[in-house]
């Protein structure tokens, strides 16, 4: 029972002179961020687990997604392919007519995933599937190669980056935070506003803190960078798909993975129905060919 008893008052000792410290819940989050910070920024080098915020595979995603991006935006195979489903899409909807007033000059990326339940002539083929049948037999090579094309499509849509931007930007407010109250413990600032870099440095060298923000400072301005060169990269294409329903690049991608999937199925059903539509005629031919054989005999 002493033990016990002990224990909670040294407890509770402690949690007193804890509470008579200034600022002291921003203290104890500051040392927490500087125990954390060295392998956050590892984490980030290496893209490795996810133990501190979400910003571990910051750097990979980023890579993944300029290249996705990229690849879509230099894929001839795809814009071959869009751009015959917008052809037919025009065909359908205007009867045929030749007017360019009634056609359309490109095609929402929503409407690409419809394609594969919208009937085209009848009511047992759809759109894509129509589509999926003029490729195999007019353009094979473009389905031999658009997938080869765009091999970081399906990874890209599997990236955290907006969340991991989000986290960096938390990171990058208690930095502030931190470096706010190293200015303070180093001495009477009167107004923050008129430091200068050189009395600022000089002031967050004083301390054990404020050196800690220097060197976090110094070490996520490579992060940064990237990502201000990754939003630059993800800005441009969406400008260059065009369409304003877009949300983010992020989004675009996914939108087209899944049409991607769709039609990948849509030319499986395709070859299976011709493959079924050929059995016939090759049995009514095998049937021909035993006639034949049997009557020479006789």
């Amino acid at each position: 029972k002493s033990d016990h008893h002990r224990f909670r008052v040294e407890c509770e000792n402690f949690m007193a002179e804890l509470l008579s410290v200034k600022d002291a819940k921003e203290k104890l989050e500051a040392m927490s961020l500087m125990k954390r910070f060295p392998m956050c920024v590892e984490e980030i080098r290496k893209g490795t687990s996810r133990s501190v915020f979400s910003l571990s595979h910051l750097h990979s995603d980023s890579r993944l997604l300029r290249k996705a991006c990229n690849e879509t935006m230099q894929s001839r195979s795809l814009r071959k392919i869009i751009g015959l489903a917008l052809h037919l899409g025009n065909v359908v909807n205007t009867f045929g007519s030749k007017c360019k007033k009634d056609t359309a000059e490109a095609i929402q990326l929503s409407s690409l995933l419809k394609l594969n339940q919208t009937k085209a002539f009848d009511s047992r083929t759809t759109f894509l599937e129509y589509i999926a049948r003029i490729l195999r037999r007019n353009c094979p090579h473009v389905l031999a190669t658009y997938r080869k094309e765009l091999t970081s499509l399906e990874p890209a849509t599997q990236t955290r980056w907006v969340q991991s931007v989000a986290d960096f930007h938390i990171l990058e407010e208690r930095l502030y935070k931190i470096r706010k109250m190293a200015i303070c413990m180093a001495g009477t600032v009167q107004d923050e506003a008129k430091i200068t870099t050189d009395h600022e440095v000089e002031l967050l060298s004083a301390t054990a803190l404020g050196r800690f923000a220097l060197e976090a400072c110094v070490s996520s301005t490579s992060v940064y960078a990237e990502i201000e060169d990754t939003e630059v990269v993800l800005k441009s294409f969406v400008n260059y798909v065009g369409d304003l329903t877009a949300v983010d690049a992020q989004s675009i991608l996914q939108t087209l993975a899944d049409f991607c999937n769709h039609l990948d199925a849509a030319v499986e059903q395709a070859a299976k129905k011709e493959s079924s539509a050929r059995a016939p005629k090759k049995m009514k031919s095998l049937k021909a060919t035993q006639q034949l054989v049997s009557t020479k005999r006789k």
